[in-house]
């Protein structure tokens, strides 16, 4: 019935089969392939009702309700040089948010009041927390539940990957309602919450490629970095990103990239 179900699946699989669906139905109309991504996602992204449940339940219960869009949002997701996702137990760059953190202040020309951290690891918050000492930072991996699950779920993969993916969904939601959020949308993660936002293309920023390039396709075999994308970009971090020499997001490539961060936390393209 086009409802998205996530039991005992993980949500970026979800995410991908998400991107799968919308995009056989784009069959033309619409010049812009995210405006009709965003059409289509309308119509397909639907939770069941127990799930959607359990996510609003997890959302209240980080307080951003009351907060409405006044807040801003990171996607840091933990991935090798080919974006494929790292072992829990590797070894964590401890300047591996940094990026993350210039680029949202840069794009937010200030330091926000409110972060939300959607993450998979619990070092990235405390590094976001560790940069931005004036700023209240949230995020999931930060709460009792995190804690309570990962003891009383120990040794449960099916169960403790499920309660992932529905705190996957949650960290979707809020996302979703933020001023502005900086991710890669190289990760699925990321494009899917462009694609499940109102606000306007440019106020998600990607460290790396632009939305219309979709690696799991092939779509664009050039792998258009984001500020390649001028009409979907942000402005005020694009002008950083090619002052500072940033080469995942400002480029001209015949190649798709392989992403890697250098010890002060800047990204680097081989």
């Amino acid at each position: 019935g086009g409802e998205v179900c996530v039991e005992g699946g993980g949500a970026r699989d979800e995410a991908f089969a998400l991107a799968r669906l919308a995009m056989a139905r784009l069959q033309g109309g619409l010049e812009d392939p995210l405006q009709q991504f965003r059409a289509a996602t309308a119509d397909v992204w639907r939770l069941k009702q127990g799930i959607a449940a359990e996510v609003d339940d997890i959302v209240s219960q980080l307080g951003v309700n009351a907060l409405e869009s006044d807040y801003y949002g990171l996607d840091i997701r933990y991935r090798d040089s080919n974006g494929r996702p790292l072992d829990k137990d590797a070894a964590v760059d401890p300047a591996y948010a940094e990026p993350y953190v210039d680029a949202l202040r840069v794009s937010a020309q200030s330091d926000p009041d409110v972060v939300f951290v959607a993450t998979d690891r619990r070092e990235f918050y405390d590094q976001v927390v560790r940069l931005m000492p004036n700023t209240r930072v949230l995020a999931l991996v930060a709460t009792e539940r995190a804690t309570h699950l990962a003891k009383k779920l120990q040794g449960e993969r099916y169960f403790y990957e499920r309660e992932r993916a529905i705190d996957t969904m949650a960290e979707i939601t809020v996302l979703v309602q933020a001023r502005i959020f900086v991710g890669r949308f190289s990760q699925p993660t990321s494009r899917l919450v462009q694609a499940l936002r109102s606000q306007n293309p440019a106020s998600a920023v990607s460290l790396d490629l632009a939305w219309h390039y979709a690696p799991d396709d092939n779509l664009d075999a050039a792998g258009r970095a984001y500020c390649d994308e001028p009409l979907q970009a942000n402005p005020a971090f694009c002008a950083h990103a090619r002052q500072h020499h940033l080469v995942a997001a400002v480029r001209t490539s015949d190649a798709a990239p392989r992403f890697s961060h250098t010890s002060g936390g800047k990204v680097a393209v081989s």
